[in-house]
């Protein structure tokens, strides 16, 4: 991981960066979250457009319904706003592709939902049989949906799309069935997806991981009558998880320079609440996509620290439910790359003893070991942290 880190630091030679005294971009870090995974089943509800959405209101069903009924740009538009739609839903012929299912032999058949619960969002998969002319035989299809801040919001999997291709491979029964094994156990996801993947791009080494593989709806096989796949029936289970991120971090520290409230308020796009001071002098803006979600953390001289989102200002409570954010919102950035990249610092001596105790087997910056560090040595780290 250490070669994809670079730090740029900058003195004032140059005008435009004038104001920035250490940056440091496209740092990537290992990222091991864990949460909840809850499987529901549908047991085979059909859904055909033009036909009435009989789901409960503001839930993941409704979203996906209103969605497939969707048919101009306009209310495609409508739809997004004020989000970007997902390059697969953003092309020219996505509407006309969409017009097959105006004929009532094509239609989608619900099969289950699973739900990956992290604590700041969840992540949301629908899995349905996609029935349609197009394809040689009805196949799994996913929708993917963010659940952050109680708003569902329509996106690109990012680094889920190893758990789209499980989910349009494996059949749901067989699924349940395998993670019932595991009892309370934390079941790594990225690892079980993995080794279902795997049977696909080897298949003469099958193993017991191919049983969880549903031939008769899966893209990947061209089986057409493969004995009838289990319908899964309408009932709840949850497991314990744990899930690998590769999270992306861009930041910068920057000189003390006082600039005026209305300035940073529109910069920035920070509601005027937050601030009392009539002029302010910005610290550290550090940008982190975690967890297939971009956040903002902008740190001040003299104001509290705030964290947001493309689109709102968050309470700074819900760092705690992230390990890497809270590390970045306490410790100074600077530092933070400093522990990263690993090497001994004359800049930093008081933190080189401390690099050991924070490193993975691999000799990478382990983010929970980090949070624990931080938490046990805030005296010998004090002036290192925000208030």
């Amino acid at each position: 991981m250490k070669e994809l880190f670079t730090i740029i630091l900058l003195g004032l030679s140059s005008f435009l960066y004038s104001q920035i005294e250490f940056e440091a971009n496209n740092i990537i870090i290992q990222n091991e979250a864990t949460g909840k995974l809850i499987i529901e089943g549908y047991s085979n509800k059909e859904m055909y457009k033009k036909e009435k959405c009989d789901f409960s209101r503001n839930t993941p069903e409704q979203k996906f319904c209103i969605f497939f009924n969707l048919d101009t740009k306009e209310e495609l538009t409508v739809f997004f706003n004020p989000y970007e739609a997902p390059s697969n839903y953003n092309k020219e012929n996505y509407l006309d592709k969409m017009k097959v299912y105006d004929k009532k032999t094509n239609f989608y058949t619900l099969d289950s939902k699973y739900i990956f619960d992290y604590g700041i969002s969840k992540d949301v998969f629908i899995k349905y049989i996609n029935t349609n002319e197009v394809f040689p035989k009805p196949i799994y299809s996913t929708f993917y949906m963010q659940d952050f801040s109680n708003k569902l919001i329509i996106k690109n999997m990012g680094e889920n799309f190893d758990l789209g291709l499980f989910l349009i491979t494996t059949n749901t029964n067989r699924t349940i069935n395998y993670l019932n094994k595991f009892n309370k156990e934390k079941i790594d996801i990225t690892l079980l997806c993995t080794n279902v993947l795997n049977n696909i791009k080897n298949r003469p080494n099958e193993n017991s991981f191919f049983e969880l593989i549903d031939k008769k709806y899966s893209p990947f096989f061209k089986n057409k009558d493969e004995t009838a796949s289990e319908v899964v029936p309408k009932k709840k289970v949850t497991y314990n998880i744990k899930k690998t991120f590769h999270d992306i971090i861009n930041g910068v520290v920057l000189k003390k320079n006082k600039v005026s409230k209305e300035e940073i308020i529109e910069k920035y796009n920070i509601p005027v609440k937050h601030f009392v001071k009539d002029s302010l002098s910005v610290k550290e803006i550090i940008k982190v996509n975690t967890l297939n979600k971009d956040f903002q953390i902008i740190k001040f001289y003299d104001a509290k620290t705030v964290i947001k989102t493309n689109y709102q200002t968050l309470n700074n409570d819900i760092v705690k439910e992230n390990n890497l954010l809270t590390v970045l919102i306490k410790i100074n950035f600077e530092v933070f790359i400093n522990l990263y990249s690993g090497k001994k610092s004359d800049k930093f001596p008081e933190i080189n003893k401390l690099k050991p105790l924070i490193q993975d087997a691999n000799g990478n910056l382990n983010i929970e070991k980090l949070v624990k560090v931080i938490k046990e040595n805030k005296s010998s780290l004090s002036k290192y942290l925000e208030e």
